[in-house]
Order: structure tokens, then sequence, then C-alpha cells
């Protein structure tokens, strides 16, 4: 719009009240729609942390309830265990608690 007014009437003045005209109008028109379209129902999508409970990873080391490595998506993790688990056997990511995840075997 501002480079329309620019155009043909060749003032600066003009051209920032056309430009602000313009933006102030799309504020108030199409943001809302927008912003509804964007924040309109569905799910939450998970990222991160909270996708590792249900994932299998093989043990680096033995896990016990106290002590144990975890390879989950290229990231080495504490890990733990109720029942002990030999270091190669494969886990399923139960739950996890600040940095250590509690794993059962698959």
């Amino acid at each position: 719009a501002g480079l329309i007014v620019a155009g043909t009437t060749g003032s600066l003045l003009w051209t920032v009240i056309a430009t602000v005209a313009v933006t102030c109008l799309g504020f108030l028109f199409i943001r809302p729609r927008l912003l509804a379209r964007l924040h309109a129902g569905g799910e939450a999508l998970d990222a991160g942390v909270d996708t590792l409970p249900g994932k299998s990873a093989r043990a680096d080391t033995d896990i016990t309830d106290t002590e144990g490595i975890v390879p989950v998506d290229g990231q080495q993790w504490s890990a733990r265990s109720t029942a002990p688990i030999v270091a190669g056997s494969v886990v399923v990511v139960v739950s996890r608690s600040n940095a250590i995840l509690h794993v059962r075997p698959e």
C-alpha cells in the first residue's frame, strides 16, 4: 500500500499513513483469524523427553535398581530397573524421573 501511495502521490507523509493503516487493519482483521486457526483444538504434540516412554533400546551396561546406562535416541541415559538386566539386553523405557530412565526387559 505504501508503494502504491508513494508512486501516485510522491508524498512521504501519505506513504507512512497508508502503511500504518494497512498494518493496523491486518492486526485487527487477519491476526485474530490466524491465531484462532493456530490454537484450534487438536491434540498436543509430544516432543523431546515426553516421547521416551515406550521406546526400546539395548542396555550398554548391566542395569540394577542403583545403576545402569542405556542409549535412547542417540543419547546416553542413566537407567534403573526393579529387575536386574544384563548388558546387551533389549529394554523398554517405562518412565523418566529427571535424568533417570526407568526401564524393564522387553
